[in-house]
């Protein structure tokens, strides 16, 4: 398998491999992941980069204390931030509704699920509080 910065479609197994951004807004750290299957999902991709040497409180200690989130912003309205859940794979999150990859890179922010201050100012506490979250 090559590292590209970009996607492409696997020879052997004929898969989507992407590179994802993740961006912890509360501690201003990102990583970034090449060579991502599209079959595996968010919460696989945080696990093998879990824990986070950041985190000295500990709010990001069990996946199950993670949100991910992705945003639309088109620059002229207010963004919109859409929860991701965890399980799903990735292929199914782009394919949803509302997904836009922005630029051909997956940009995923990760905050706590304790981390009100996000919560509210990108106003996903509802679609938290769906998916069983809070």
């Amino acid at each position: 398998m090559c590292i590209r910065d970009r996607p492409y479609f696997g020879k052997a197994d004929d898969v989507l491999y992407i590179p994802i951004l993740f961006m912890y807004d509360e501690f201003s750290q990102t990583d970034f992941m090449r060579d991502v299957s599209t079959e595996l999902c968010l919460a696989e991709s945080l696990d093998e980069m879990m824990p986070f040497p950041w985190d000295t409180d500990k709010r990001y200690a069990k996946l199950d204390d993670i949100v991910a989130v992705y945003k639309l912003d088109d620059g002229v309205a207010m963004p919109e931030y859409h929860v991701v859940d965890l399980g799903f794979a990735l292929i199914e999150v782009m394919r949803g509704p509302n997904y836009q990859m922005p630029r051909l890179l997956p940009v995923f922010h990760i905050i706590s699920k304790y981390s009100d201050k996000y919560i509210d100012e990108w106003k996903i506490r509802g679609q938290l509080e769906k998916l069983g979250v809070l």
